[in-house]
């Protein structure tokens, strides 16, 4: 029943009650000292107690029963100052309690309400002080046992040190309130200049190292760093940006990031096994177009604003990207193949840039290239004319993009040439692809139009070259892949009637 009460009361009823309760407490102990000292009779420490022992806890207790305001608190210090100066008269105005008690209420008065409420405690301390020397006749006593004397100092050296105690910590917190104001207003501020940015900055990567950039701007001491990656394929990472990260922790993150998956408390710190470096990842709470960023910290904790920091920029960066993916796809739109609908070379080229970069400014992300030449296709314009071509090139990209991953770009490179990038792939990975193709494609049987409702079957025969950037220089890839299709076309033939 107390605790309602206590928290029902206002902040600063509740912050004085403690000090008020302990001192008015010791202030009696010391009065019935007193009281034994001088051979006043126990009826005298009645008031005093009622005062000091009860009047603290029922004064909190009013307090939360009324939702009282500051103001309740305020004149309760001034109704102590009055009835302190009765009970200074009420001790003979024991010289060291009487002055304790003018010091504590002019400590209290001057901290809650300032110079006005010190002046008015003041009179009123005056005033209770001459009223209980009337109604006392004036019995002045001012010295005490030195015991005593020892006791009061030290009370009223204990009450100075807490109030200001309080006072210091009560500064303290609103010192780190209005810090903490200010930092979130700041972060509010990047927020919206990376949001206005958005549309000044056309590429993806770009953005998001721009909006990096500004976010370590503000918390220069951290090392940051942003990864969009498939959702179902962890595996396969869309961006990724750093900031103040070696390319070495780079490396390690990267590895890290596509191997573990999202966890449901969507935060999670990883120690550097290479250097004992301590990260911390924001996961996104939502997912864009399939993909989720994640937020990295290089820090050993993160402060709870600059995690909210961190989920604010993901919100809003997610919101943008996504926006800039769909403009890339309506761009990407204007990159298809017109006969087969699947990308064209344009397309092809700048995936393949993509990946180059990334593979250089992260040694982790690996990827692979699939060059694969349609076998016979003269054959077929020959035997059957270029309706029937164009048919067999229709048939095999529909086909070979049946095989191909939802994470692999896939398009007509040029006449009867297509390629397959895979990227966040192995050799090993794309090497089971090469496999699968293979097996469920090559040798399949095809239906061709060859024009005027008339048709025609002929079998598919692909060759197939494969590269990947864990084998040879990034840039690279696409020419070894490209030797390699020769090599498996030359096997083709050595084995096969040549009818091209």
């Amino acid at each position: 029943m107390f605790e309602s009460f206590m928290a029902g009361a206002h902040r600063l009823s509740r912050v004085n009650y403690a000090p008020r309760a302990v001192a008015f407490a010791i202030s009696f102990v010391i009065i019935a000292l007193l009281a034994q000292e001088r051979g006043w009779g126990a009826w005298y420490l009645a008031f005093p107690a009622l005062y000091l022992l009860l009047y603290p806890h029922l004064l909190v207790v009013a307090g939360g029963f009324l939702s009282a305001t500051a103001r309740f608190e305020t004149r309760a210090i001034l109704a102590d100052s009055l009835i302190l100066g009765f009970l200074a008269a009420f001790v003979n105005f024991y010289l060291w309690l009487s002055f304790g008690f003018m010091v504590a209420i002019a400590l209290n008065a001057s901290v809650v309400g300032g110079s006005r409420q010190l002046l008015l405690a003041l009179l009123l301390y005056t005033t209770g002080a001459i009223a209980g020397g009337i109604l006392n006749d004036w019995q002045v006593q001012i010295d005490g046992p030195f015991y005593l004397d020892i006791m009061t100092m030290a009370l009223l050296l204990g009450y100075v040190l807490g109030v200001g105690f309080l006072a210091y910590n009560q500064n303290a917190r609103l010192v780190s309130t209005t810090r903490g104001v200010e930092e979130r207003n700041r972060v509010f501020q990047v927020l919206v200049e990376i949001s206005s940015s958005a549309d000044l900055v056309g590429e993806v990567q770009d953005f998001i190292h721009d909006a990096l950039q500004r976010i370590h701007d503000l918390y220069p001491k951290y090392g940051l760093g942003m990864v969009v990656r498939d959702v179902k394929r962890p595996g396969v990472l869309r961006f990724v940006e750093f900031v103040d990260i070696s390319v070495e922790e780079q490396d390690a993150l990267v590895k890290y990031l596509s191997t573990t998956r999202t966890p449901d408390s969507r935060e999670l710190t990883w120690i550097n096994p290479d250097n004992g470096a301590i990260f911390q990842m924001v996961f996104d709470n939502s997912r864009v177009r399939g993909n989720e960023g994640i937020i990295v910290v290089r820090a050993r904790a993160i402060s709870s604003l600059l995690r909210e920091a961190a989920r604010l920029a993901l919100e809003m960066l997610g919101v943008h990207v996504e926006n800039k993916m769909l403009a890339l796809d309506l761009k990407h739109a204007a990159e298809r193949d017109p006969l087969t609908g699947v990308f064209n070379r344009g397309r092809l080229d700048a995936e393949l840039a993509s990946a180059i970069r990334s593979r250089k400014q992260h040694g982790a992300m690996e990827f692979a290239v699939l060059m694969i030449d349609v076998i016979g296709l003269k054959g077929v314009n020959d035997k059957y004319g270029h309706v029937a071509g164009d048919s067999l090139i229709r048939e095999t990209a529909v086909v070979l993009q049946e095989v191909c991953r939802a994470t692999d770009v896939f398009g007509r490179y040029g006449g009867d040439e297509f390629v397959i990038i895979c990227r966040g792939s192995s050799l090993t990975d794309a090497q089971g692809l090469r496999e699968r193709i293979k097996r469920d494609v090559s040798g399949r049987k095809i239906r061709l139009a060859t024009g005027a409702q008339e048709t025609a079957t002929a079998y598919l025969e692909l060759s197939i070259g494969l590269a990947s950037s864990s084998e040879v220089e990034p840039e690279e890839v696409l020419a070894a892949a490209d030797e390699d299709m020769y090599r498996d076309k030359k096997e083709w033939y050595a084995t096969h009637e040549r009818y091209r």
